[in-house]
C-alpha cells in the first residue's frame, strides 16, 4: 500500500519509486526511535528537560549541517556522476571537521551572550562531539546512499538509535540527570562513526573534480531544509522558557509523523533528477490529495494522546496541534520542490542566488519572523510563523523553476548569432 502511495509522487514509477519506498520506510523506523527518546525525556524528566533535549538537537542541527558545507550532498551527487569520486570523501571529511569546530566555537559565543544556552555543565564540548560523530557519519554513508545500498544506510543510524535509546533507559532506571542523556547521545554516535569509518578503504588518488559551486548550493539547501526543523525551538527558548519549549516538542513528535515524507525526497531525488525529468505539477497536486487525511488524522491523534502519554501537564487546546500540522503538511511540499529543483539544474551563479534567497528566508527572516509572533500569541505563534515562513520558500522555488526553465529554453532555441549578442 505506501509503495503505491510513493508511486503518486513521481512520475519515474521504477527504481526511484522503490528507493522512495524504503526511504520512507527507513525514516519511519528511525522516526519511531526517535519519538521513544522524546517520550522517555519528556515523560520521566519532565518538561524542561524536554525542552533542554530538543534545544540540544536543534543546535546540533544547524551547527552541524553548516559546518558539513554541504559536502555530504554533494559527495553524494558527485558519486552519481562518476564512482570514483568516492575518493574525495576523507577530503570533505577533514574540511568538515574543521568547519564543524569553527562553527561551534561562533554558535557558543553568540548563544552565551544572549543567555539561552542551558545551564548544564561542558554543554558545548557535548554538542562538538556530537557534530563530529554526525559530520563522519554524513561523508560515508552518503557513499552508500549514491550506491543504492539504501538498506545499508538505514542499519548504521537504526543501530545508532538503538543504541542511544538504550541509554537512555538505562539513564532514567539510575535517576540520573539530562547531562548523562546528552553525553550518551553524543558517545553513541561518536561510537558507531568510529566503526563505519573501519568499514572503508579509498585510493589516494585525487580526482580532478569541480564541486564548489555544487557544495555551496547544497550548504544552501541543506542548511534551508533544517532549519525550518531547528530555529522555531531556538525562538521559543529565547522568548519564553526550556517547560514551554518542551512543551512544544511533546506536540511536535506527533504531529511530525506527517513530515515523515519530507526527508526522503533529497534522499532520494537529489541524485535522481540529476539524470531524470520529474514532473513537478503532477507530484505536488497528487501529494496535496495524499497529505488532507494524513493531517487530519495527526491532528486529533496529538491532541488525544500527547497528554494520556506525557502527562496531563502536557494539555494543549485543539489549535495547537491543528496549527502544528499546517507548516508540517507545507515542509513536504517545500521539500519535494526544492530536491527536484537541485538536481535537475547545472551548478551556476543563478541557482545559486535563487537558493541564496531562500537560505535567507529559513534562517535569518524565520527567526526574525518567529521571536515576532511568539511575543504576540505566545507558543501559538510558532508555527504561523513558520507557515508564512514556508510559503515563502515555495514562491521562491517555484519562481526558480520558471527563471531556470526560461532561460535553458532561450538557450535551446537561440541562434549562433543570438548567442554572441
Amino acid at each position: 500500500m505506501l509503495k503505491q502511495i510513493i508511486k503518486l509522487f513521481t512520475t519515474q514509477i521504477g527504481k526511484t519509486s522503490t528507493k522512495l519506498t524504503m526511504s520512507i520506510f527507513g525514516n519511519v523506523i528511525l522516526a519511531m526511535l526517535g519519538f521513544t527518546a522524546i517520550f522517555l525525556v519528556g515523560r520521566f524528566l519532565g518538561k524542561e528537560a524536554l525542552g533542554v533535549y530538543s534545544f540540544f538537537l536543534s543546535i546540533m542541527m544547524l551547527a552541524g549541517t553548516i559546518g558539513n558545507l554541504g559536502l555530504g550532498d554533494t559527495l553524494s551527487k558527485l558519486i552519481a556522476i562518476d564512482l570514483k569520486n568516492k575518493n574525495l570523501a576523507p577530503r570533505f571529511l577533514k574540511r568538515s571537521i574543521i568547519s564543524a569546530t569553527i562553527t561551534v566555537i561562533i554558535f557558543k559565543v553568540i548563544l552565551d551572550y544572549y543567555h539561552i544556552t542551558p545551564n548544564i555543565n561542558k554543554f558545548w564540548l557535548i554538542v562538538l562531539m556530537h557534530i563530529m560523530g554526525v559530520i563522519t557519519l554524513s561523508i560515508l554513508t552518503n557513499i552508500w546512499r549514491s550506491q543504492g545500498k539504501i538498506i545499508k544506510y538505514f542499519k548504521t543510524y537504526i543501530a545508532l538509535r538503538i543504541l542511544f535509546v538504550s541509554s537512555i533507559i538505562l539513564t532514567i532506571f539510575w535517576a540520573i540527570d539530562i547531562f548523562y542523556i546528552l553525553l550518551m547521545h553524543s558517545l553513541s554516535i561518536l561510537l558507531i562513526a568510529i566503526y563505519t569509518r573501519s568499514k572503508f578503504k579509498f585510493s589516494k588518488a585525487k580526482p580532478k573534480t569541480k564541486f564548489f559551486r555544487m557544495s555551496v548550493n547544497m550548504l544552501f539547501m541543506s542548511l534551508s531544509f533544517y532549519a525550518i526543523y531547528s530555529i522555531d525551538k531556538i525562538a521559543i527558548r529565547y522568548v519564553l522558557d526550556f517547560a514551554q519549549l518542551g512543551l512544544f516538542s511533546a506536540y511536535a513528535s506527533i504531529v511530525n509523523v506527517i513530515r515523515l515524507i519530507a526527508p526522503a525526497f533529497p534522499f532520494i531525488l537529489i541524485p535522481a533528477a540529476t539524470k531524470n525529468k520529474y514532473s513537478v505539477r503532477k507530484s505536488v497536486i497528487k501529494t496535496l490529495f495524499f497529505l488532507l487525511p494524513l493531517s487530519a488524522f495527526v491532528v486529533v491523534g496529538a491532541y488525544v494522546f500527547v497528554p494520556i502519554l506525557y502527562g496531563t501537564s502536557y494539555e494543549m487546546n485543539f489549535m495547537f496541534p491543528l496549527l502544528l500540522a499546517i507548516p508540517a503538511s507545507l515542509l513536504i511540499i517545500y521539500s519535494l520542490l526544492c530536491s527536484i529543483f537541485v538536481g535537475r539544474y547545472k551548478e551556476d551563479f543563478t541557482k545559486t542566488k535563487i537558493l541564496g534567497m531562500d537560505l535567507f528566508v529559513s534562517t535569518i527572516l524565520n527567526l526574525g519572523v518567529n521571536i515576532y509572533f511568539i511575543k504576540l500569541f505566545g507558543i501559538l505563534g510558532s508555527p504561523i510563523a513558520t507557515s508564512l515562513i514556508l510559503l515563502l520558500k515555495i514562491s521562491i522555488i517555484i519562481s526558480g523553476y520558471y527563471i531556470l526553465n526560461a532561460r535553458n529554453k532561450t538557450l535551446l532555441t537561440a541562434t549562433p548569432l543570438a548567442k554572441s549578442i
